[in-house]
Formats: structure tokens, sequence, C-alpha cells
């Protein structure tokens, strides 16, 4: 029996480490197709350069500044990822690590807040009488 529950940590444990590995894994291949198009814009401006002619405006300069918005999806997600991780926070911490993840995910921060209550009202959640917030 004892083996079978060292067992059952380890697995929890791996599975956990995995969830974070593949949260990171998204964040690098989103940056690296970020790498990727300023590459090309790079190359493109150097490329009108060298023929002399004016450099095209980039078609995306208007989307530059926007960002997409997180889904209720998405921050239930990564606040379970956060709390695999961290067992137990206080809310305002919780909402603060979201919060930079979803900067790393390159997705807007605005109007996080309540998707993040909503979030921990489901039932994968509990919120502990002195108000913080773990996973069942």
């Amino acid at each position: 029996m004892a083996i079978q529950a060292e067992l059952g940590d380890v697995i929890e444990k791996l599975t956990a480490h995995e969830a974070t590995l593949t949260m990171e894994l998204g964040n690098l291949s989103a940056q690296a197709k970020r790498v990727g198009d300023q590459l090309d814009q790079i190359q493109s401006a150097l490329s009108a350069l060298r023929d002399g002619k004016p450099m095209a405006k980039s078609s995306r300069a208007g989307d530059a500044s926007r960002k997409r918005t997180a889904t209720p999806t998405v921050v239930q997600e990564i606040a379970t990822i956060v709390l695999r991780k961290h067992s137990l926070l206080p809310f305002d911490q919780l909402l603060a690590h979201v919060k930079s993840e979803l900067l790393a995910r390159g997705l807007s921060r605005v109007g996080v807040k309540p998707l993040l209550s909503d979030a921990i009202k489901k039932p994968a959640f509990t919120i502990n009488p002195d108000e913080t917030v773990s996973i069942n």
C-alpha cells in the first residue's frame, strides 16, 4: 500500500511537471513565431533598402499593438496549472500569476479579474475561509 501511495504521489508530481512543461513549450512556440515574423519583416526591409525602393508598410502595423483576448477557458487552464505548482494561493497572487502567464502568451490581461473570479467558482477549485484558492 505504501508503494502505491508513493507511486500516486510521483505520478501526480509528474503530471504537474508535464503541464508546466507543456505551458512553457507553448510560450516558446509563440515566441519563436513572433521572432520569425520579425525576421521576415527585417528581411523585407533590407531587400527594399538594397533595391532602393521605399519600405513597404507592414500590413500588421495596426495590429501590432492589439492583443488577442484571453478566453475563460484559457484563464481557467492557466489558474489550474499555477495552482498545481503552488497548491494554495491568495486570490491576488493567483491573479498576478495568471496575468503574467497571459502576458508571456501574448494575450491581453484586460478583464482577467472577473474571468478568474468566475473560474474559481467552478467545482475544480476551492475557495478557502481565509480567501486562498486551491484546486480539488
